[in-house]
């Protein structure tokens, strides 16, 4: 994280991608927030120690993990970041459930003290256009929900979203993670 604040001009860094999904965690730590703590820690005083301006964005973890982020916050994680960060996936069949989880984590934050509330970002979210299954979203559907997402977070005082993904991942239609893109792969 140092060496990538150092070398780029970078507003902010976020420590690790889904610490608390096994599929991307498979340290023999765990995915607890107590093994997540010290990699906090370690990147926040690192990173603001060379680069003080720039933002350490905690958590980015599967969905909302409201007992993960409560654990986090109880020993002590807020004051080891800028912004938290989660990827709202629970609210895949229903967007309108966007404003709830928003107002979920928040409220996780003031629990643990109101001058440690941070700022969050929504660093992934998106809508698969896979061809067929359970999971099967339509472009307009996909493009609908974008929209509304968005907006919602605006009204929720989100002020950055990231969509996933821009480009589908590969033109297999069937594979439902190669297809969160808003446009095609045809390669």
């Amino acid at each position: 994280a140092l060496a990538a604040a150092e070398r780029f001009d970078l507003d902010a860094v976020e420590v690790f991608n889904e610490f608390n999904h096994e599929r991307f965690n498979t340290q023999s730590c765990g995915s607890a927030p107590t093994c997540y703590l010290p990699l906090l820690q370690a990147t926040y005083n690192t990173v603001k120690g060379a680069r003080p301006d720039t933002l350490v964005i905690a958590g980015s973890t599967a969905l909302y993990d409201a007992p993960w982020f409560e654990g986090l916050w109880a020993i002590g994680g807020l004051d080891y970041a800028d912004v938290v960060s989660f990827h709202p996936y629970e609210v895949y069949v229903d967007v309108s459930k966007l404003s709830t989880v928003i107002a979920n984590a928040n409220g996780a934050m003031l629990a643990y003290g109101a001058d440690k509330v941070r700022p969050i970002w929504i660093t992934e979210l998106g809508w698969s256009t896979v061809a067929q299954g359970t999971t099967a979203t339509s472009e307009s559907a996909q493009a609908a929900n974008l929209i509304k997402s968005a907006t919602l977070n605006i009204v929720a005082g989100v002020p950055q979203t990231y969509w996933y993904d821009l480009v589908d991942d590969s033109p297999d239609r069937n594979d439902h993670e190669s297809n969160f893109g808003l446009f095609y792969d045809r390669s």
